[in-house]
């Protein structure tokens, strides 16, 4: 039986070569690969059985079955096809080679077609998320490194103070999405939205980008980029699509701005990969992920010592620790200032760095100077709004300005369910309890698992609803959802002290002391469970330790609890004068802000 036609199956893998190489090319949407393979999956089995079934002869295509050897023209209409496989594949090698070594690795210059399509930007919203890059290389490993190339751009782009740029931790989670470009953009609060997609094969990358209006889902800047792959050229043509994209939406650049998204971090590519590394886990906050962030944040460091941006994350990693790993505060403090240290040596114009030095500065005015600094080299920068917003508060107490910095941070970051969370508290200090729990129950909507709503939600339940037995369900949800929190633990012993239930307090506070004995938080609600039960010494002891540990955070709170447990003693000259001496800005000798900074505890 002859199998003449088999010879367009064979062709098939050249049809494929070459639709995955003229797609980019052509610039056409990347749904005609899949469109191209997905008919001809389907279309191969009718080939085949027609193939079996049927042979071509100078009368036309007749049953196989009905073809003699003499009239079959099997072999030579074969030799013919066989001829034209080979003229397309050859065609398809010749594009490769072309493409990978013979054009032109420089990017393209903005065509009159481009300059065009940019022309409606003019009338855009300078806001802009930058999605998920797709991974077009062979290797599955490779997503790390097209993670990176999407942070670094993503980066450069914050640091355009003109801009409106989504942070990361919102984008990422539309990888893989079905959500049209208008639907992401409303949810996001982004005119425009940045795609591309990676090819990493050997030592050379290609980089295909794309912006497009995400109202109108019209293109307004597209390029391809196919270069060698080496760091230099990596974070050159990074700073090509971060000027495009700024050319593009009409930003205006300021000669400090062009320096820093021209800055190349490191030359070293190994480097460059360990750093990428870090940044993926660190925004898990687990002690598991903090400690593998650390890990490779060292390796870099190891690999290029003057990568300035690999100490920055290291130093964000202890400063972290604290919190989600219980180390020491005192150790983490130390921890940090040397690496940012050593950052701001190889980089003085780092704004985040600056920002995590503000953080663990004790002095008050410095800090205050600290975060304007980094706020305004690294405007862009969520965390830097939302750790100035918690700052202000701690030092300074509920305020219009913490509030409008912590929502800065919220739009800039408005899938960031800890930025949320922060969002929430700040709410509820401002008397917005409403809102506040809107907010909380908002992130369990694209967050289930994030136990800090639950616990959230049990503070607001208790304190603002008095409903003690609502704020123990969502405390122990909290719980199982992360069960090395101290936090929980601590705030469970507290609530059982309000019911008067001594022996669960105690056990509660007991385990949230085992695992983190110097956390401010814990140290606060023993305090508070301790002057529950009437202990007012061993509160006062509790209180004194807590004021040693965080100068910065637990002096405010450690003397408000002082001047607690001095008016229920009786002794309120004492208080009086403690409130005179700590909270100047208070402007306070009178018993309004007096008692009023007592509340605030």
């Amino acid at each position: 039986m002859s199998f003449a036609w088999e010879s367009p199956t064979w062709c098939w893998p050249g049809v494929i070569q070459v639709t995955d190489l003229a797609v980019p090319a052509l610039r056409l949407p990347e749904w005609v690969p899949s469109l191209v393979f997905f008919f001809g999956m389907i279309g191969f089995p009718f080939v085949l059985l027609f193939a079996w079934a049927f042979e071509l002869t100078p009368e036309g295509i007749r049953r196989e079955q009905d073809v003699s050897r003499s009239e079959s023209v099997t072999q030579s209409t074969g030799r013919k096809i066989d001829f034209a496989i080979i003229s397309l594949l050859a065609v398809a090698l010749g594009f490769v080679v072309w493409d990978a070594y013979l054009s032109e690795p420089e990017a393209v210059a903005v065509t009159e077609k481009t300059a065009e399509l940019i022309e409606p930007a003019a009338q855009l919203d300078k806001s802009i998320a930058v999605l998920p890059f797709a991974n077009r290389s062979a290797r599955p490993e490779d997503a790390f490194f097209v993670d990176g190339i999407q942070d670094d751009i993503l980066t450069k782009l914050a640091k355009i103070a003109s801009l409106k740029v989504i942070s990361r931790t919102s984008v990422m989670q539309y990888r893989d999405t079905h959500k049209t470009m208008k639907v992401i953009g409303e949810e996001l609060g982004a005119a425009t939205l940045l795609e591309g997609g990676v090819q990493r094969a050997g030592d050379r990358v290609r980089i295909n980008m794309q912006l497009i209006n995400a109202a109108t889902d019209e293109h307004l800047w597209a390029e391809t980029y196919n270069m060698e792959l080496t760091a230099a050229n990596i974070f050159e043509i990074q700073e090509q699509i971060a000027t495009a994209i700024a050319d593009a939406l009409r930003a205006t650049l300021s000669p400090q701005e062009k320096a820093r998204i021209a800055t190349v971090p490191t030359e070293n590519m190994e480097a460059l990969e360990a750093y990428f590394l870090g940044q993926l886990a660190m925004p898990r906050r687990t002690s598991a992920a903090l400690a593998e962030a650390e890990i490779h944040f060292k390796r870099a460091i190891e690999l290029d010592p003057d990568y300035a941006m690999a100490y920055v994350g290291l130093a964000n990693t202890y400063y972290l620790q604290v919190d989600y790993s219980n180390r020491l505060l005192a150790e983490a403090h130390t921890l940090v200032a040397v690496q940012l240290d050593q950052a701001l040596a190889i980089n003085d114009q780092l704004g985040e760095a600056y920002i995590t030095r503000a953080a663990i500065t004790d002095d008050r005015e410095q800090a205050e100077l600290l975060f304007k600094k980094g706020i305004a080299l690294a405007p862009g920068y969520a965390t830097g709004h939302q750790w100035y917003a918690g700052w202000l508060t701690v030092t300074e107490g509920p305020s219009a300005t913490a509030l409008s910095e912590i929502e800065l941070a919220a739009r800039l970051d408005p899938l960031s369910a800890i930025v949320r969370h922060n969002l929430s508290m700040h709410l509820d200090n401002q008397g917005r309890f409403d809102e506040a729990r809107a907010q909380l129950e908002a992130i369990l909507g694209f967050e289930p698992g994030f136990a800090l709503a639950y616990s959230g939600l049990a503070y607001l339940d208790y304190l603002v609803d008095g409903r003690l037995d609502n704020a123990m369900v969502n405390l122990n949800k909290a719980r199982r959802l992360d069960p090395t929190s101290a936090n929980n633990y601590s705030a469970l012993g507290e609530y059982w002290s309000y019911l008067g239930a001594r022996a669960e307090s105690e056990q509660a506070l007991h385990q949230a002391l085992s695992l983190s004995p110097h956390n401010t938080n814990v140290l606060v609600a023993s305090n508070h469970a301790s002057l529950n039960f009437g202990e007012i010494e061993e509160a006062r002891d509790r209180t004194e330790a807590m004021i040693k540990v965080t100068p910065q955070q637990a002096y405010r709170l450690g003397h408000l609890a002082l001047n607690r447990m001095a008016v229920r003693a009786g002794r309120v000259d004492e208080a009086l004068a403690r409130h005179v001496k700590y909270f100047p800005e208070l402007k306070g000798d009178t018993i309004g802000d007096f008692y009023g900074a007592i509340d605030f505890a």
